[in-house]
Order: C-alpha cells, then sequence, then structure tokens
C-alpha cells in the first residue's frame, strides 16, 4: 500500500560544481510514492553516473528537511573530498 504524502512536502536541493572541465551536478528528490524515500543523484556532465535511495518509513514529518539537508551535505562532502584529494594527485576520477 503507497505512503500518503507528508502534509508539507520538504524541498529538495540541488547543486553544481566546476571540476576542471566537468560540470558535476548533485540533486536529491523527496518521493512517497510508493514509500518514502529519498534519492540523490549525481551527473557528469549531463550523465548520470550514481543514483542512491535511502527509505524513510517511519521518519517523524517534522525531521524530513533535516534529513534530506543531512544527506545532500553529506554526498557533497565526500564528493569535495574526492576532488580536492584527486587535484593533490592522491585519488581516483570521481564516480
Amino acid at each position: 500500500m503507497p505512503s500518503s504524502p507528508p502534509a508539507t512536502a520538504p524541498n529538495g536541493r540541488l547543486d553544481r560544481i566546476k571540476a576542471g572541465e566537468k560540470s558535476i551536478t548533485v540533486q536529491t528528490e523527496f518521493f512517497s510514492n510508493p514509500n518514502w524515500k529519498v534519492e540523490t543523484k549525481i551527473y557528469v556532465d549531463g550523465a548520470l553516473k550514481k543514483l542512491e535511495a535511502v527509505p524513510l518509513d517511519g521518519t517523524p514529518e517534522d525531521q524530513l528537511q533535516k534529513l534530506i539537508d543531512a544527506h545532500h551535505d553529506k554526498l557533497m562532502q565526500g564528493l569535495v573530498t574526492k576532488l580536492k584529494a584527486q587535484q593533490d594527485g592522491k585519488g581516483s576520477q570521481p564516480e
């Protein structure tokens, strides 16, 4: 049975960074159907490179925005760390 949408839908997040010649976009969205979840998509030069979904069943409505923001920020920080390491010659290419 599908979940009902929250009374107030949380906002998604969208960030874009340039890494040399590449453009990396991180998009995080909330979905309520069939069940509550947050999905984050990472695009490099417009091509989908990674999709991560996290179930949010049982999450109190007043915590949805905080969890979405925390999830998005965690992925952005990880990506920035990888890119900095790559610039320093220590890391591999971003996923």
